[in-house]
């Protein structure tokens, strides 16, 4: 069993969360949905920018995985609409994508994703790398609820080097 350095498993870390897979091949969505599935991940399938768009609003995203080539939005779009909305500000966002296209993923960094990988998927990689995502996440928002009990208490300089010595 793989362990994160905090000592959790990729299992331990992905169990319970929930992630929107926008990708308009229906067998791709069904890969990541069985690859994620045993780690007790819930899946959200969504077949165009528009519907992962709905999905989002509609329920409680903790990670996206998007492909880039979809019909009605593309998902360098997507994911600046998805980056738009405060409440996945930071959330991870990951293309999965078959182009090999430099200025593509450039494009995508640029609108806010915080990984890619190249098809075909490999299982343990996704699972690792989305893990790894998650588990920033958390790291980012306990970073966010230091920083405004320190705003409370204590003097703005002294906040600053509390955050550059936390990190």
């Amino acid at each position: 069993m793989v362990r994160t350095a905090t000592g959790q498993s990729v299992d331990e870390i992905l169990n319970r969360k929930t992630v929107l897979v926008a990708d308009d091949t229906a067998v791709i969505r069904m890969l990541i949905a069985d690859t994620l599935g045993i780690s007790g991940v819930r899946i959200l399938e969504a077949d165009s920018g528009k519907r992962a768009i709905q999905l989002a609003g509609d329920n409680a995203v903790d990670a996206f995985l998007l492909d880039i080539r979809m019909p009605d939005m593309n998902g360098i779009e997507l994911c600046r609409t998805i980056r738009g909305i405060d409440r996945y500000e930071t959330t991870p966002i990951m293309f999965i994508t078959a182009m090999d296209q430099r200025d593509v993923l450039q494009w995508a960094l640029d609108a806010g994703c915080d990984d890619f990988m190249q098809k075909p998927i490999d299982a343990m990689v996704l699972r690792k790398r989305l893990g790894n995502l998650l588990q920033k996440a958390v790291y980012l928002r306990q970073l966010e609820t230091m920083s405004l009990s320190l705003q409370r208490y204590v003097s703005p300089r002294t906040e600053e080097m509390a955050r550059i010595y936390a990190t």
